[in-house]
């Protein structure tokens, strides 16, 4: 499986404007603190993770994801959508 990297200091502002830390950005996303920290230590997370990462900060996935590019968006949008984060994608992103 692909693993995403994310680009942390937009995570880090998108969580200052949600106006939440680190440890109620993994609760509000559903995922363990050590995942998010994996992910923050741009080690990369599953296109799964990454969309809920944007849907608990209430982004769209590509505002947050480092190198999504080409063919490789279908697969991520596919994955974010499969995480809850359908509301949050618009269709001219991919």
């Amino acid at each position: 499986m692909k693993r995403l990297v994310i680009d942390v200091d937009k995570c880090r502002l998108a969580c200052a404007r949600a106006c939440i830390n680190r440890k109620e950005l993994a609760e509000k996303a559903g995922i363990s603190a050590s995942t998010l920290g994996t992910a923050f230590r741009r080690q990369g997370a599953s296109p799964a993770t990454v969309g809920k990462i944007a849907c608990a900060l209430g982004v769209d996935v590509l505002d947050i994801e480092w190198r999504a590019c080409g063919a490789f968006r279908a697969e991520l949008r596919d994955a974010a959508h499969a995480a809850g984060a359908a509301a949050l994608f618009s269709e001219h992103h991919f």
